[in-house]
């Protein structure tokens, strides 16, 4: 069948008139199955479309995110990426995607803003710096001294105002992220059998840690005490130890009664050190 048929059909020798005519376009009708092939043309919503379209037929820049149907962009349609890159974007802004470097490195050394790491290599960094001293400082005395300033030993927080500062230094912690161990080490004793004393940790006039030691009998106790806080502030504090009796007389690098000097060897030390947790 044609694709038009027209809306009137004249006989030989039939004479001509203008309704006539008019009718021809009037009464047309178009056969629309007549008119595609349904392979390279098609009826969509009663007109016809292009049923396949080359990609020399489709204009630059001419499909719209909109008609792009959801979900329908496959990996496989996106353009290969380079090995241990994904795409993102790290300009600070808005901007289309690029490729994003992917580092294996255990040693973080690369030190990148703008890179991804590997799981392998975020544990392996933090397995080996965990613990990891950052600093250490060490301050000894050999100096013997018998404080009888109190320190009390009850259930309050000791005060800086108490007892005898026998051990200080100046330290400045690099983050308030990491821990700050304190080790004491040295020769302290009551003069009294039974006799108590406190020894207390301070940052600044903050306290961070005490011990208390009670005297089992006169004579020499060596004395190892640990202590371990996070730092308040990356500004440099005093960090000092202060050491007294609850009441009577306390000893400091000696005993009640010797004051041996081993040749000048013989200290109370404290040091200092920042780790990493």
């Amino acid at each position: 069948m044609a694709v038009i048929t027209t809306g009137k059909t004249f006989a030989n020798g039939e004479q001509l008139s203008a309704s006539k005519l008019n009718q021809v376009i009037s009464g047309a009708t178009f056969n629309s199955s007549d008119a595609v092939d349904g392979s390279t043309m098609t009826i969509i919503g009663g007109a016809m479309a292009v049923n396949t379209i080359a990609a020399a037929q489709i204009g630059t820049d001419a499909v719209e995110t909109v008609k792009i149907k959801d979900a329908n962009v496959t990996k496989a349609k996106i353009e290969n990426v380079a090995d241990y890159k994904v795409l993102g974007n790290v300009s600070g802004g808005a901007a289309a995607p690029s490729e994003v470097a992917i580092l294996d490195e255990d040693t973080m050394s690369s030190n990148s803003a703008i890179s991804l790491a590997t799981q392998q290599s975020i544990k392996a960094y933090v397995d080996a710096n965990s613990g990891t001293v950052l600093q250490r400082t060490r301050v000894s005395s050999t100096a013997q001294s018998q404080p009888t300033a109190v320190m009390n030993a009850d259930d309050t927080i000791p005060l800086v105002s108490e007892g005898t500062q026998i051990l200080s230094t100046s330290f400045t912690p690099t983050s308030t992220s990491n821990k700050i161990e304190v080790k004491f080490h040295g020769l302290l004793c009551h003069s009294t059998s039974g006799g108590i004393q406190v020894v207390a940790l301070f940052e600044g006039s903050t306290c961070k840690g005490a011990q208390w030691i009670k005297q089992s009998s006169t004579g020499t106790a060596i004395s190892a005490l640990e202590f371990e806080f996070t730092p308040s502030s990356t500004d440099a504090a005093t960090y000092s130890l202060r050491y007294g009796p609850t009441s009577g007389t306390a000893n400091v690098n000696r005993d009640g009664a010797s004051t041996f000097t081993l040749g000048g060897l013989s200290e109370i030390s404290m040091t200092v050190t920042e780790v990493k947790p």
